[in-house]
C-alpha cells in the first residue's frame, strides 16, 4: 500500500483567466484492470487508502509557485496526503475528468504540484502483474 509513485506537474500560463489542470483515466472506477483478466480490477473511490482494503486514486501532497497562485481543486483540497504514506485520503478517477489544480484565475509562473498514486489490495484481490490504467492530464488556459 505504500504510495512511492509520485507524478510531478509543473506548467505556466500568461491567461488572464489562468488555469485550470483536470485528470482522467481509461478505466473509469474499475480503476486498474488487469490486460490478461479485464474482469479483475482493483476498484477506484473516494477514501482512505488501507492495508486489507481495495482502492486506487490519486491526491496532491503539495503544491508551489515562483509567482501568482497554484492551488489544489475541489475536491483535491480537503484530503490527508503525504509522500510514502500508507493511509492518503484519495479521490476515485473517472473517465469525463475533475479538476485536480488550478491558478485562481489568474496568470502563474513556476507552478509545480506533486500528486501521489495510491493502490491497495485485499486479500481476495486476484493476483495479476499487469494491472494497468492511463492517466491523462489536461492544462487549460482561459484568456
Amino acid at each position: 500500500t505504500d504510495s512511492i509513485n509520485m507524478i510531478i506537474a509543473e506548467s505556466d500560463t500568461n491567461a488572464a483567466g489562468g488555469m485550470a489542470v483536470t485528470v482522467r483515466n481509461t478505466n473509469g472506477a474499475n480503476g486498474l484492470v488487469s490486460t490478461a483478466v479485464p474482469a479483475d480490477n482493483i476498484g477506484s473511490a473516494d477514501g482512505t487508502i488501507a492495508d486489507g482494503t481495495e482502492n486506487y486514486g490519486l491526491c496532491v501532497i503539495s503544491v508551489t509557485e515562483t509567482s501568482g497562485t497554484f492551488a489544489k481543486a475541489s475536491p483535491y483540497n480537503t484530503e490527508t496526503c503525504a509522500t510514502n504514506s500508507e493511509t492518503n485520503d484519495v479521490q476515485a478517477l473517472t473517465t469525463t475528468g475533475e479538476n485536480i489544480l488550478n491558478s485562481a484565475g489568474a496568470p502563474v509562473y513556476g507552478a509545480h504540484a506533486e500528486i501521489s498514486v495510491n493502490a491497495a489490495i485485499s486479500g481476495i484481490t486476484p493476483a495479476h502483474a499487469d494491472y494497468t490504467d492511463t492517466l491523462t492530464f489536461i492544462a487549460t488556459g482561459t484568456f
